[in-house]
């Protein structure tokens, strides 16, 4: 049988049609939903370990994110927008994330400092209700985005305020017949990836409460998150969870053994493997979930 090889347009010529405008009104059904994460962006010029050019591999994450999608789609990104928090890694996260050609749901992780991140895309308004106790929800769409904040004090470590789960009930209750993804940076159940979230609390108890909000409410068929670097899925509560892998680097998972507070001076193995994103299709009835490479230059046969 024979395959001939066939290159594809540039990025640039197959984005060039998409146009930005404000969050639209949807309509029809269809919705492709891109999920990026786990940047670790850096002030200009600065390299992750004095190596890896993580903002480059951020912009490659949103250049595929616009050569998939149209106008009135979505991409939402789930925290670790920067690697250290400073205002100047802030900006060069907003900087390559309006680059995307589609509306975008952002919201901050563990390595994010709060005050630069409202400081850096607190003209959003649907970040006007965030708060360490609260989140937010978007309407515009055919599915309903609920996002809620489950960082700590500390960049290694999740939590959850009983003031954020009671805000979570009183907003999924407030429409409880439209599908609802929930977005959060931190998964909420043991996905065996040896970071200090899980291997300090191996119950994973700072989600108990938040299991039994989700498990209330139907509607909420998905929770995307971030942070472990990694693309893991799961059942929890009665949804699907899906983890985006980072745009960066990426986890080793513990395959044999959940990792146990006695675990706590291992440190995670990264891999310098292919970045990759994922998208989620919502057909107007139900989601498919993808996960893809963020490098658009491989070649296609066929």
């Amino acid at each position: 049988m024979a395959i001939a090889m066939t290159d594809e347009g540039s990025l640039a010529e197959r984005a060039a049609s998409r146009s930005k405008d404000p969050i639209p009104r949807r309509q029809e059904q269809t919705l492709l939903i891109g999920h990026i994460t786990d940047f670790h962006a850096l002030e200009p010029g600065e390299r992750l370990g004095g190596k890896l050019d993580t903002n480059r591999l951020a912009e490659q994450a949103v250049e595929a994110m616009n050569a998939r999608l149209s106008s009135s789609d979505v991409v939402v990104v789930t925290g670790d927008l920067t690697h250290d928090g400073k205002a100047g890694a802030m900006r060069e996260a907003r900087t390559i994330l309006d680059k995307l050609s589609v509306p975008y749901l952002v919201l901050p992780g563990g390595h994010d400092n709060p005050a630069n991140f409202l400081d850096t895309f607190g003209d959003k308004p649907y970040l006007a209700s965030w708060t360490r106790d609260g989140g937010y929800s978007v309407d515009d769409f055919p599915v309903r985005f609920v996002a809620i904040n489950t960082n700590s004090a500390t960049a290694d470590s999740a939590s959850i305020t009983p003031r954020t789960c009671d805000w979570l009930d009183r907003t999924l209750t407030a429409d409880r017949d439209r599908p609802t993804f929930v977005l959060m940076h931190h998964p909420p159940f043991q996905c065996s990836i040896p970071v200090a979230t899980y291997l300090r609390d191996p119950e994973v108890t700072w989600a108990a409460t938040l299991k039994s909000v989700i498990g209330r409410h139907d509607q909420a068929q998905l929770v995307l998150c971030g942070h472990v670097h990694r693309a893991i899925q799961t059942v929890w509560a009665g949804a699907l969870v899906s983890v985006a892998p980072a745009t960066c680097v990426q986890s080793e998972p513990m395959f044999r053994a959940v990792p146990q507070s006695s675990d706590k001076g291992r440190r995670v193995e990264l891999v310098l493997e292919p970045a990759a994103c994922q998208l989620h299709r919502w057909d107007g009835g139900t989601f498919t979930t993808y996960t893809l490479p963020t490098d658009m230059s491989y070649r296609r046969v066929g």
